[in-house]
């Protein structure tokens, strides 16, 4: 009887494996493929591209903190920059985690959106994934105070965890600005 199982179960196994090692072959060609052509990564790249559609040329910069430089134009000028809140605010935690904003910024300093990119909070859900949450950081300025609770709304049970993302996404933006913005008075 065990012969027969086995014998029954193992073509199963060998199709499966005929039918999965080919197309494992073909996924990280193509996962390769499309990392090659974008240096900046194709997830980041359409997230940037949202917040600045009208860019024409997204550079990617690791000269002291690192962020992205967003250029319109033929001749390119600059017109704002992006930066992930973890990579600037390393130390800053939520309630149970770092939370990863994609946050662009003009080169006046204005917030002009931000993406929620990763987090591990247990109220996250119906505090910052919300469109409200992110919605209301459009337009401030990084010299603002982000102040939960008077300018940053504030939900119940959810306190620490958008207190940390605000403090994230001002603290980083003030230090990309005061690392990138003074270059060009």
């Amino acid at each position: 009887m065990k012969e027969e199982t086995r014998g029954r179960s193992t073509p199963r196994v060998h199709l499966w494996i005929k039918g999965f090692l080919p197309l494992a072959a073909v996924m990280s060609v193509a996962i390769a493929a499309s990392t090659v052509e974008s240096p900046i990564g194709f997830k980041t790249e359409k997230y940037l591209r949202s917040l600045f559609p009208e860019a024409s040329n997204i550079s990617a910069n690791t000269e002291g903190l690192p962020h992205f430089r967003i250029y319109e134009g033929q001749e390119p000028v600059l017109v704002g920059f992006a930066y992930y809140t973890t990579d600037i605010e390393t130390l800053e935690i939520g309630y149970k985690s770092p939370i990863n904003f994609l946050v662009g910024m003009t080169v006046n300093g204005e917030i002009l959106d931000i993406r929620l990119i990763e987090h591990d909070e247990p109220y996250g859900y119906f505090s910052i994934e919300t469109d409200d949450f992110t919605a209301q950081f459009k337009g401030k300025s990084i010299l603002d105070r982000f102040r939960v609770g008077r300018d940053i709304d504030a939900i119940s049970s959810a306190t620490i965890t958008i207190a940390s993302a605000a403090r994230s996404i001002r603290n980083s933006g003030r230090r990309i600005a005061k690392q990138f913005l003074a270059e060009g008075g």
